[in-house]
């Protein structure tokens, strides 16, 4: 099982210039234009408050996330109570995710961009190979506060001690064919507290047969560490 990564030296990136145009659902289509490329993304925006989250998605036709657009979801229902969310499409999706690096530097660049926003503390989302983006993405960031990590890869998560004291939260299905949920303890195992993981029995690699026991958790988890209430407190 491989947990390599690139050296920190190798991320890169500088946002020149961000464009947003208001969709008649109330959110906004984000255009980041970067040294190395334009990022595609989609703003919920909760004024005047200090939490965000970030998603991590492949494709704009499917950036809904995993389980049958559970970030669409849950970004409307983080966003109502008061936390903004970003979902960020990665630039070179290819027909796998990659690569790698450029992906992490996708989400490093929606992590400046919300910081531009005004945002104090900032969550980030993956699933799968974005699972191991999320927690690249916060070894280099100390602006990123939590990390959600779901049916994660292996590969890019070697040094997720580095999180601590930042909270992580992991979460897999027991009947993952694609990733075993092994990898998920595997990087458990390694993270430093705070952290948590969650095993939904039965569920597969989209964690579609338990899509709302795991929406209803990380919301949750997210409003604990993130929700106006939990970033006025001392």
């Amino acid at each position: 099982m491989d947990f390599s990564t690139t050296p920190a030296e190798d991320y890169v990136l500088t946002v020149y210039e961000a464009r947003a145009s208001q969709q008649p659902d109330g959110t906004f289509a984000v255009v980041l234009r970067t040294s190395r490329g334009n990022i595609a993304g989609l703003l919920h925006m909760a004024e005047n408050q200090p939490g965000a989250v970030l998603f991590g998605s492949r494709f704009t036709s499917t950036g809904g996330g995993p389980a049958n657009g559970l970030y669409t979801e849950l970004a409307q229902e983080l966003w109502r109570a008061g936390v903004t969310c970003l979902r960020v499409f990665y630039r070179t999706p290819g027909a796998e995710p990659g690569p790698f690096e450029e992906c992490v530097l996708d989400m490093l660049g929606g992590v400046s961009f919300l910081r531009a926003l005004g945002v104090k503390a900032m969550g980030v989302v993956g699933h799968s190979f974005s699972g191991a983006v999320a927690i690249k993405a916060a070894t280099l960031s100390p602006h990123i506060s939590a990390v959600v990590a779901l049916a994660s890869q292996l590969y890019g998560a070697k040094q997720v001690e580095q999180i601590a004291p930042r909270p992580i939260l992991l979460a897999h299905g027991t009947d993952d064919t694609v990733l075993e949920y092994r990898s998920s303890q595997l990087i458990y195992e390694h993270a430093k507290e705070p952290k948590e993981i969650v095993l939904y029995e039965g569920a597969g690699h989209s964690l579609v047969e338990c899509r709302e026991p795991l929406k209803e958790k990380m919301a949750a988890w997210l409003l604990e560490h993130l929700g106006p209430q939990a970033l006025a407190r001392p």
